[in-house]
């Protein structure tokens, strides 16, 4: 069964008295609260992110990396590079419309 996850941009520089820089990249929960979207990492603290920074995650590369929505992926075939932009139902290449399926992740490479 696939880890529901998420990802999103830390907007400040204090979380419970520990510093974090502003703009480090959060994984975890999501959760949405009047208008405000929020990581929520193992510990359950909820971190305010950037609402155009949340992604899900969708699958995991050939390398073992971890691909999010709008993520890039490349695919070599017959010695030629196909690039794709991952999404939750598919990948579409942003250049003639073709999909890879999802379940050809293991064969991709983020990018």
């Amino acid at each position: 069964m696939r880890e529901i996850k998420f990802r999103g941009r830390y907007v400040g520089d204090y979380v419970m008295d520990e510093y974090i820089a502003e703009g480090t990249m959060l994984y975890g929960g999501y959760v949405e609260i009047d208008g405000k979207h929020y990581i929520i990492p193992k510990d359950d603290t909820a971190t305010q992110v950037t609402p155009e920074s949340v992604a899900q995650l969708i699958g995991i590369d050939a390398d073992g990396k971890e691909i999010y929505e709008g993520d890039y992926v490349e695919v070599v075939h017959d010695g030629k590079q196909y690039v794709y932009q991952a999404h939750l139902k598919g990948f579409a290449t942003g250049s003639d419309g073709t999909y890879l399926a999802p379940a050809q992740l293991s064969k991709a490479r983020r990018i």
